[in-house]
């Protein structure tokens, strides 16, 4: 299911250039919830998680999610055309 949200084939190549950073930020998301999971299964009998690296993937996604955000809210504008 995530593939195929950060790749569609047939897609335009403007259209592609244009959101590769919002893929990149992302799979860099996907990848800090996965390696959260990892933990908490590793973790699970233990009761004892580690705080440097829940500190770290704190800081991640609240940078990923305000980058993603700004994405959002600021777009980038078109090429401009000499015609």
């Amino acid at each position: 299911m995530i593939a195929s949200w950060l790749t569609r084939p047939g897609e335009h190549p403007l259209a592609a250039r244009l959101l590769r950073l919002v893929r990149v930020l992302i799979m860099l998301d996907i990848a800090a919830v996965l390696a959260a999971t990892g933990d908490l299964v590793v973790h699970r009998t233990t009761r004892q998680l580690p705080a440097p690296l829940w500190a770290t993937l704190t800081f991640v996604s609240i940078g990923l999610g305000l980058l993603l955000g700004l994405s959002w809210l600021i777009p980038r504008r078109p090429p401009w055309r000499s015609e």
